[in-house]
This record gives structure tokens, sequence and C-alpha cells, in this order.
């Protein structure tokens, strides 16, 4: 597939990432599955180690070779914005991709679902995070704080909730 444009796009979460290569008729072409693309702000560079593993095998998978034209990351934890800019720079010196951009996973969910629309999506894996947009562009965020602050609605605050209801009722405290 030499002299085409292939793009890649990244969905990365708590648990696992996966990556989808295109060309620019919109074709699906391979994609892959791989660990974690959460950004974590005391190392970004896990995420972007992670997520360029994962760019690597979906361009395998799509037989194309790197770098891509560009890649977009939609990652949960890109609302700090200093792990995101130090994740989108770790990815721009991988070289999977000759333009790099890195965005939160609820902004991509939502981009996808309405576009530039208003709409509201709410991303439920290990965190949780909403995002809303009003028909006047107002956006509103609720959640996605992480496991320490918040996200008590993702896999890790229900199993963390279930836990200690079962050692309250083991020390014999109610739930």
């Amino acid at each position: 597939m030499e002299g085409e444009r292939h793009c890649v796009g990244v969905d990365g979460g708590g648990t696992r990432s996966r990556a989808l290569v295109g060309d620019a008729e919109g074709r699906e072409l391979g994609w892959a599955e791989g660990g974690p693309g959460l950004i974590l702000a005391s190392d970004p560079g896990v995420a972007a180690g992670s997520v360029a593993e994962v760019v690597r095998e979906a361009a395998a998978a799509a037989q194309v070779s790197l770098p891509l034209e560009a890649l977009w990351a939609g990652l949960a934890g890109a609302g700090n914005e200093r792990a995101r800019a130090r994740a989108e720079a770790g990815l721009a010196e991988s070289g999977v991709a000759r333009r790099v951009t890195v965005g939160s996973d609820v902004t991509a969910a939502h981009a996808a679902a309405f576009g530039d629309g208003p709409g509201v999506v709410l991303v439920a894996g290990t965190g949780c995070a909403l995002r809303a947009v009003e028909p006047g562009g107002r956006t509103i965020r609720v959640g996605g704080w992480g496991a320490l602050l918040g996200d008590e609605f993702g896999g890790y605050g229900i199993a963390l909730a279930a836990l200690r209801a079962v050692l309250g009722a083991a020390d014999g405290r109610e739930a």
C-alpha cells in the first residue's frame, strides 16, 4: 500500500487500548488491542509506550508501513493538560505517525457519537466520565477525576464498593 495516506485512531482506557488504521477514503484496514492507555499524571510515558505498541500492531494487521500520516488518540486521563502534552510528545517521539494529537477518551466518544453537535455521552469503563454539549455549545463535564477522587461508577469504584461491603459484613458492620 505504498503511497497511500493512512491514519490511526486510538481509544485508550484504564484497562486496554484499541487502535484502528484506515485510509483516506475511510476504509478500515486493520485493528489491534493492547495494554492500558490511561495517562497517569506521574508517568504519562507509560500510556505513550502502550499506545505506540498497539499502533504498531494495528499497522501490521493493516499491512501498512510506519510512520502513518496521522494519529489521534482519545486517552483516559488526558484532561490533565500537562500529562496530556507529555503523552503526546512521547507518541510523537515514538515515530509511529508524522502528526500526533492526544485528547480525552470522553471527548473522542462525544465526537464519534455527535460530531460537533449537542449531545450527552457517558464513558464507564475502569473509571467514568460524562460530557454534555448543549445546543448553544456550552460544554459540561462530570467525573473523570480518577480512582482516588471520584469515578465511583466505573469498574474500579464499583469493585471497591463491593469489597468495602463484604469486609464491613465480615466485621459485623452494616454495609
